[in-house]
């Protein structure tokens, strides 16, 4: 006996995925420009600064892709479970740059999720746009996680 799928009849996962795309992505964008001025390390900070233009061309791909199928992007931002280390209040700002790296990574490994989940939706839905917009936001979201993974070893050693 096989079972068989009707197709979606509806794109409504779909825009709700992108939606909340779009309001994840310029959470983002205000995360790091607001960690960007307290990194020193001039690595880190390449990094940053090369997510930041990746995260701005995500923006515009998934609001090219909502206007394509006729809904209005926003700028909005996105009111994901907030994800936050209890900060000492002698903290160091090294310390609290510790902390908002540490909330930076978390942050990217849920938009990685979301990917996932927009990615397969659309694939189910035969949206092959989506899907390879899910896909390339999702690369570069895992390649800048895998980054910031890297360099959790010098930042233990205080040397970031």
């Amino acid at each position: 006996m096989t079972i068989s799928r009707a197709p979606i009849a509806t794109n409504e996962p779909i825009s709700r995925g992108l939606e909340d795309a779009l309001k994840m992505e310029n959470t983002s964008l205000e995360k790091l420009n607001m960690i960007l001025p307290e990194v020193t390390d001039p690595e880190m900070r390449k990094k940053l600064v090369q997510h930041v233009e990746e995260t701005k061309e995500q923006v515009q791909r998934i609001s090219s892709r909502l206007q394509a199928l006729g809904i209005q992007t926003t700028t909005e931002k996105a009111q994901a479970p907030p994800i936050t280390f209890p900060r000492a209040p002698n903290a160091t700002s090294e310390m609290k740059l510790r902390d908002d790296i540490k909330n930076v990574y978390a942050w990217k490994n849920f938009e990685i999720a979301h990917y996932e989940f927009l990615k397969n939706q659309s694939k189910l839905a035969g949206d092959d746009a989506t899907k390879k917009i899910a896909e390339q936001n999702q690369k570069e979201e895992k390649k800048f996680a895998k980054d910031i993974q890297n360099l959790i070893p010098k930042m233990v050693e205080r040397r970031l």
